[in-house]
């Protein structure tokens, strides 16, 4: 069932136990308010969230909401002190890791270092429940840090390296859930898991390639449900030369797949140079620099059950000019190609009681009306647009609101357009006075915002 994104979050944060309005209000990404409730509403007569019978839409801060019993998970969450898990984790990892096998460069195998392992479970442990069924990708130690933890009930691992395999199993006796898999290959059915127990949450060390990162997402996508996050270790900015454009096409790989980028946390992910990159940089006399010097990006996306790419929007008809003084800024359309010959103008606002807007979405009815708008949020409806841009040509220069004389506006105004200038005076007069107003306001506004 398709969902828009604002319900899946809902669902993902529901998925292991109740939460109230303000719980739910905090943690879906800036949702407002009313939209909020709107979402909570429809998700109700669809049948998948309930909320405590006592409670009346009136009542929502305090009702608590909840998955109705047929889409309600039976496990239940137990407490756990994250430091001290974390800590304790740490220091196992340390003994633990110490007989694991050296990484080979065929595997991409570059290990995070421990304040890197912490880095991505404090991020992940924001996200997630402990009772998200969660998947390791191609990142064993992060596999291995995370079950020291205890703080997931649920963790698979997928990895291409049978020794890697092999180790771990040696390393956690009995331990279910870890498979061999080279991504390059599609999922044997017998790995996919089924519909009722999709993973929540994906978390991924893509060799640092284009190609790579799409072949991940697109693997990641096949095996969580709607509303589940990804959790993928991204090569810096300076990694390589083409890494800026690369990163530019993952995101852009990722949205038109239905997999929304919503956190990007810089520089968290810390890796220990393997010894094959030692042995790689002592051959060009950089051996001494080949401590911890590598880092990484961490980037969390949203998968919101859209596929496809995204339908085209129309583009805002006209162009905008811009003028700015102090931190105001004001801009102003031009509709159509600017004619040569005089316009009487006109600015209206667009709103009758009040010239500043009360909405800034764009999906607000008379956005498109529009033609002089300030950032402040004042918004007028303007005809003769060529004439008012001479107008706020002489009033602002140099980001400094300038005094000048009317009649010399008027005058310049005359001569530009080889036009009477008392025509001009009686057309350009209270338009003039309705633009200083504008910019009074927009100055007022401005002390008394600061």
């Amino acid at each position: 069932m398709v969902f828009q994104a604002a319900e899946n979050r809902l669902i993902a944060l529901l998925h292991n136990r109740p939460r109230t309005f303000a719980e739910l209000l905090k943690e879906t990404w800036g949702i407002y308010p009313e939209r909020l409730a709107d979402a909570l509403r429809q998700l109700e007569r669809k049948g998948l969230v309930e909320f405590h019978p006592n409670g009346t839409w009136k009542q929502i801060r305090n009702v608590g909401y909840h998955l109705a019993v047929q889409n309600s998970p039976t496990a239940t969450t137990q407490p756990i002190d994250i430091d001290k898990s974390l800590s304790a984790a740490i220091n196992d990892y340390k003994t633990l890791v110490d007989g694991m096998p050296e990484p080979h460069p065929h595997d991409f195998d570059w290990r995070f270092s421990p304040i890197g392992l912490r880095n991505i479970a404090e991020k992940v442990f924001a996200h997630h429940d402990p009772t998200d069924r969660v998947c390791v990708i191609a990142a064993p130690t992060v596999f291995v840090y995370l079950t020291l933890t205890g703080y997931f009930e649920h963790i698979t691992l997928y990895e291409r390296s049978h020794v890697t395999i092999n180790w771990i199993r040696g390393a956690f006796p009995g331990i279910a859930g870890v498979y061999q898999h080279d991504l390059q290959h599609p999922w044997p059915l017998d790995l996919l898991p089924q519909r009722e127990v999709l993973f929540d949450c994906v978390i991924a060390d893509p060799p640092w390639y284009q190609d790579y990162y799409e072949l991940f997402l697109s693997r990641a996508k096949e095996m969580v449900r709607n509303g589940a996050i990804i959790h993928l270790a991204l090569f810096p900015l300076f990694a390589k030369r083409a890494a800026l454009r690369e990163r530019t096409a993952i995101f852009s790989y990722a949205q038109n797949n239905g997999i929304d980028l919503i956190e990007l946390s810089q520089g968290i992910l810390r890796y220990e140079t393997p010894l094959f990159e030692k042995t790689a940089l002592k051959q060009v006399n950089y051996e001494q620099e080949s401590s911890l010097w590598r880092i990484g990006d961490l980037a969390t996306f949203f998968v919101s059950n859209k596929t496809g790419k995204d339908v085209a929007v129309n583009i805002e008809e006209g162009s905008w000019i811009e003028f700015v003084f102090d931190k105001s800024k004001i801009k102003l359309r031009h509709r159509e190609p600017i004619p040569p010959y005089y316009e009487q103008p006109s600015i209206i606002q667009l709103l009758p009681n009040s010239p500043f807007l009360p909405s800034v979405s764009r999906k607000y009815n008379d956005r498109d009306k529009i033609d002089l708008w300030t950032s402040r949020n004042q918004a007028f409806v303007v005809e003769g647009s060529h004439v008012v841009q001479i107008m706020l040509e002489l009033l602002i220069l140099n980001g400094l609101l300038v005094q000048i004389d009317e009649n010399e506006i008027f005058r310049k105004i005359s001569k530009h357009f080889s036009i009477d200038s008392t025509t001009v005076a009686r057309d350009c007069a209270p338009v003039l006075e309705t633009i200083r107003e504008i910019l009074d306001r927009e100055t007022q506004e401005g002390k008394n915002g600061r």
